[in-house]
């Protein structure tokens, strides 16, 4: 079983995905080990013993008392029935042709009524083929009128022939204005008949008269449609009919890839549903709760059936032939090129069928027990790894290199930071207690009424955004107040740190009328003309000129105020306050300054001296204290002489 989460977060098993069992046996046979140490295989579910065919599958449907399922496929052409009870092949009949479409003329299995791609209908029962019909040309589908016991088959004209199960005939047929007939239906509540051509009109009738009750022009609506004019890549045709079991809504799919709801009613459709990737709709069905499920080639999609918005979408890996939906339940069944039948189960739909009861445990476990990818594995940027001390390990098979950083395995994680980092643990818990404490204590009982909390860390930050007066200043309220971001304003983990060069490149102050008036002169406008580096002004822009005042400097772009309490001898001599940084886009006067060449040499023959000095100064600290150092005598042991250092 495999779980894919889809839009919404709608979960979706595939409960036919894997191997079956004489797949298994086969793929061990060079392999050692044993079964029962696999876990792909132990966890693997089938929902059905042998739902498969040699080849693929052409359709499939379940009988109208829900204990069996009865599919079609080749290669041999075949027809399957499986037991639900059981869960199991009941029986495989192998036929000469392959088979088109069948329908269930019973209450179960016993009784099938086939059509073949050679022109002939087969009827079978429990003991196989009785009988067999031939029709006039090549069909296309079949389609049983309960009522009236009237099998309808229509193909490759406008004529649709109705054989008449009780009189064993066949009766007059239906003339349409259809150039060829791709599908038909019956309304189960009226037993209204439609049908759908290549010409791209639908065609309604009633039973009991051979005229036209209706006809819409689905090919003209869209091509004249502006939304869907420009992206039509062919001439739509109708390839797939249903009907409501309230007798009112039917759904209408097209070879472009849209699906049309109508009301009988009503001309106009109710709502228009776009797959988007201009494949014809093979099947379409209607759920519990106002649902819709539309099928094309590529998988299936499941939407609103009142404003067509997508609630969970299947993509299959093969492509799709038939889609059947056992009615009240989240199960489906799908007819694919492939040798396996799918079957996928949507919890957040319906429950799952009486017969398989269990898929509603088995999936409450998976969400319990549900594993990530990476749960067995620590993500940590290069800085934590120079952190931590695992940048040597960088290159090596622990390290997994992802995105901006690394995977390294948990257990390996642990051992390591317990090595580096041993009272770190105690630290958390001494944190957690700290917290404890201080939400008991804000927790208390006030007699006076509580202000509005001010933030803890990022204070700047949050005045800031309190005080913006922009368009986004919505924004920036529901930052402060959206608990989502609480403990931006409360943990020391997330102090922005506003002395970080990327910070003060993209949060650049602005200067206000108050700072230039108090670092700045006015001037007039002619005497601002006088300097070359004035930016032109526009005749009808108003802008000030000002003058930078005496005792300020523009080194630092905030304009910090810097008095000049120094001569010029030591300025000179002073090496920090050499260090000027360029000035750009300010006006003012500018000023210039040369160091001589002797006050160069001077500061170079000084910074030598030191350098000496202090290697000096090293090595006279390496020297050990002796005896000589503490005034005390000392022996020889190899002349047997005693000596006392002289005063």
């Amino acid at each position: 079983m495999n779980v894919t989460p889809s839009v919404n977060g709608v979960k979706i098993y595939n409960v036919s995905m894997g191997k079956s069992l004489p797949q298994w046996i086969k793929d061990k046979k060079n392999k050692s080990g044993s079964l029962k140490k696999d876990d792909e295989f132990r966890r693997r579910i089938e929902l059905i013993q042998d739902f498969d065919f040699p080849t693929a599958s052409q359709k499939v449907k379940a009988t109208p008392d829900g204990q069996f399922v009865v599919a079609c496929g080749t290669y041999k052409p075949a027809l399957r029935v499986w037991d639900l009870e059981q869960l199991t092949l009941k029986l495989s009949r192998n036929v000469d042709a392959e088979i088109v479409d069948f329908e269930i003329l019973g209450q179960d299995w016993t009784k099938i009524a086939s059509l073949r791609s050679d022109r002939y209908i087969d009827f079978m029962s429990s003991n196989g083929v009785f009988h067999n019909i031939q029709i006039p040309r090549t069909g296309r589908g079949l389609c049983y009128d309960r009522e009236n016991c009237d099998l309808l088959s229509w193909g490759a004209c406008g004529d649709v022939w109705r054989i008449n199960l009780e009189q064993g005939r066949f009766l007059s047929s239906i003339e349409t204005e259809l150039d060829n007939i791709n599908c038909g239906a019956i309304n189960p509540l009226h037993q209204l008949m439609t049908f759908g051509g290549e010409n791209g009109v639908v065609q309604c009738f009633d039973p009991r008269i051979r005229t036209s009750l209706a006809t819409k022009d689905i090919r003209a609506y869209l091509t004249s449609h502006p939304e869907y004019s420009d992206v039509l890549e062919s001439d739509p045709e109708i390839t797939s009919l249903h009907h409501h079991t309230n007798g009112l809504v039917m759904g209408v799919g097209v070879s472009t890839g849209q699906v049309l709801l109508y009301d009988l009613r009503a001309s106009e459709p109710l709502v228009i549903k776009d797959h988007r990737n201009s494949m014809p709709i093979k099947s379409i069905e209607f759920l519990e709760e106002r649902r819709v499920l539309s099928a094309d080639s590529k998988g299936l999609k499941f939407w609103e059936q009142d404003s067509g918005k997508p609630v969970a979408a299947v993509e299959c890996q093969s492509t799709v032939n038939d889609v059947y939906h056992f009615p009240g339940t989240g199960l489906f069944l799908t007819a694919n090129e492939q040798e396996k039948l799918m079957a996928f189960f949507i919890p957040s739909l319906s429950p799952a069928p009486k017969w398989c009861s269990f898929l509603d445990s088995l999936t409450e476990e998976l969400e319990e027990d549900q594993q990530s990818v990476f749960e067995d594995y620590k993500f940590i940027t290069r800085e934590q790894c120079e952190q931590f001390g695992f940048a040597n390990m960088i290159g090596t098979e622990y390290l997994k290199p992802y995105m901006h950083g690394y995977f390294i395995g948990i257990k390996l994680y642990n051992k390591l930071k317990a090595v580096t980092k041993p009272f770190e643990y105690d630290g958390y818990i001494q944190g957690k207690v700290d917290e404890k404490i201080k939400s008991q204590e804000t927790s208390r009982i006030s007699a006076e009424k509580k202000k509005r909390s001010q933030p803890k860390v990022n204070v700047s930050t949050a005045t800031r955004l309190a005080g913006d007066t922009s368009k986004y200043s919505d924004v920036s309220q529901n930052l402060l107040s959206d608990p989502r971001f609480k403990e931006l304003w409360e943990r020391e983990e997330f102090k922005i740190d506003e002395r970080n060069a990327n910070f003060r490149t993209k949060n650049i102050p602005k200067v206000t009328q108050q700072q230039i008036e108090q670092h700045f002169e006015p001037v007039q406008e002619e005497e601002a003309e006088q300097h070359e580096d004035v930016a032109p002004v526009d005749p009808g822009e108003e802008k000030g000129f000002y003058e930078l005042k005496t005792g300020y400097t523009l080194k630092d772009p905030l304009l910090t105020q810097r008095q000049r309490k120094m001569s010029f001898g030591a300025r000179v001599n002073n090496v920090e306050h050499e260090k000027e940084r360029s000035i750009k886009n300010y006006t003012g006067d500018m000023e210039m300054r040369f160091t001589p060449q002797d006050v160069i040499r001077e500061r170079r023959e000084k910074k030598q001296r030191e350098r000496k000095e202090a290697e000096e100064d090293r090595e006279r600290k390496k020297t050990k204290r002796g005896v000589q150092e503490l005034h005390l005598g000392f022996i020889d042991v190899d002349k047997k002489r005693s000596y006392r250092k002289k005063k």
